[in-house]
């Protein structure tokens, strides 16, 4: 390593752990983890701190071993955070048409064509079933639409679906950036289609 970044590591011990989180985030986008080995990756993180805690003089060359099991702990965090985050941007109901009932919680922003419209999902209203996914609905340009604001609740019908990849190797990954944001789908709602409620 070279030796002006390890002075700045030991400047800035703050952009060590946070190498680590970023570390177990990037882990867990690329790669993916097994429930048992996120338990593993604790309980040795946890065991490390302790012995660490227990040896605060160094004694027998143990001195990297805190230092190790905070590390370890911070990249399960990043692991974990990202593993839920995914989760909650999953949506079962892609290429389905059905109702819905959603909140407003960005104000609308007119487009070249429509109206874009960043909304929370709270239920599907054909199931009766209470969800809480965050999507973007695209409007057509009508006179309703000049009375949307946020926090205002609409009734839809429409089929949520993921953008589709042209399939070259270096385009840009809207859905993914999607996710990174929250977003969980997209839908072009028809018009009559939807209402305030």
């Amino acid at each position: 390593m070279n030796n002006d970044f390890k002075i700045f590591l030991s400047k800035i011990p703050f952009f060590r752990l946070l190498i680590a989180y970023i570390a177990g985030i990037l882990f867990q986008l690329y790669i993916g983890f097994h429930f048992l080995f996120f338990i593993l990756l604790i309980l040795t993180s946890i065991s490390l701190i302790i012995l660490g805690l227990q040896n605060r003089n160094y004694i027998f060359g143990l001195r990297w071993i805190f230092g190790a099991g905070v590390f370890l702990f911070l990249f399960s965090a990043g692991l974990f955070i990202t593993q839920k985050t995914e989760e909650k941007t999953a949506f079962p109901y892609l290429d389905k048409s059905h109702s819905y009932l959603c909140k407003i919680i960005e104000q609308p922003v007119e487009r070249q064509k429509s109206i874009s419209c960043k909304v929370k999902l709270i239920s599907n209203i054909d199931e009766n079933k209470a969800i809480d996914n965050d999507v973007i609905i695209y409007l057509s340009k009508d006179s309703l639409f000049f009375n949307l604001t946020r926090n205002e609740y609409l009734l839809i019908n429409t089929t949520f679906s993921k953008s589709k990849s042209s399939g070259n190797p270096y385009e840009f990954d809207y859905n993914k950036f999607l996710k990174y944001k929250g977003i969980s789908a997209c839908a072009y709602v028809l018009p009559g289609h939807w209402k305030k409620h």
